[in-house]
């Protein structure tokens, strides 16, 4: 059954299609997600990543 308040997917990226992107400054600071634990061991909990954290670990991915 599908929800009364959904839309189709190819609605939505039309709706997106007429809108421009608005280009944000960024700062190492900033945070870049809420990653989330799985509560396995008591209330589920959220960490925010900045974008130095993705940064770094980009950076390390090829050094082995």
């Amino acid at each position: 059954m599908v929800d009364p308040g959904s839309i189709r997917l190819s609605h939505a990226l039309a709706e997106g299609r007429r809108h421009k992107l608005e280009v944000v400054p960024l700062a190492h600071d900033d945070i870049a997600f809420l990653q989330y634990t799985g509560g396995t061991t008591g209330v589920a909990k959220g960490a925010m990543l900045l974008h130095r954290n993705i940064v770094a670990n980009c950076s390390r991915r090829g050094r082995g």
